[in-house]
């Protein structure tokens, strides 16, 4: 996990908000392609455009939570010897986040591939599809547990003390905007990996 630590604040930003984007846009060109010679298309023909989504979603979450975890317990090598860190929680909510999302995708594609415009929907499609809403604000809990745990321990590292909320709250909210955060944060933390890194390699 230390390639996250040790990567370059540009090869993250490709790697997980370029590329996802780039499969995101080509998913909705080919929707618009299928769609605009066809005076009536066919919705289960559209949505099967969105099988590739899922691929630019994980790519996207797997790439960021390894980040999150390459922060959040690699990072605590580097703290201060004696101080004691909680992982339990953290790593329960992690690999909640993890399972979450491709369990997720499958049941929204078995839901779409069930469907027909020809026969009236199944009642208990929707109970289930109903039913994944718990989880979703669950997972969403989860996820802002992650950027506060993470964000707790690079400042704790970076500070090489306890911290309390208002010390890392800012970086909390960098975590979660990881698109501007990452230009900020990973040139601090190629610092603390390797503190003889001049500044002008790090930034």
């Amino acid at each position: 996990m230390d390639i996250f630590l040790r990567a370059k604040h540009w090869q993250l930003f490709v790697a997980l908000i370029v590329l996802p984007f780039i499969i995101g846009i080509g998913v909705m060109i080919s929707m618009l392609m299928s769609i605009l010679p066809d005076n009536q298309p066919d919705p289960v023909a559209i949505f099967s455009h969105l099988k590739f989504i899922p691929f630019a979603v994980i790519l996207f979450m797997l790439g960021k939570m390894g980040w999150q975890w390459a922060v959040a317990i690699r990072l605590q090598r580097l703290a201060p010897a004696g101080m004691q860190f909680k992982n339990t929680a953290f790593l329960i909510f992690f690999w909640f986040t993890i399972l979450f999302y491709p369990l997720l995708f499958v049941f929204i594609f078995s839901f779409i591939g069930s469907m027909d415009v020809h026969t009236p929907p199944d009642p208990g499609q929707f109970i289930w599809f109903i039913a994944i809403f718990p989880l979703s604000f669950f997972n969403t809990f989860c996820m802002f547990y992650c950027y506060y745990y993470s964000a707790k321990t690079l400042k704790t590292v970076e500070l090489q003390r306890q911290v309390s909320f208002s010390d890392f709250v800012l970086e909390a909210v960098l975590i979660w905007f990881f698109f501007v955060g990452v230009w900020i944060l990973q040139p601090r933390i190629n610092k603390m990996i390797d503190p003889d890194t001049p500044p002008t390699e790090a930034i």
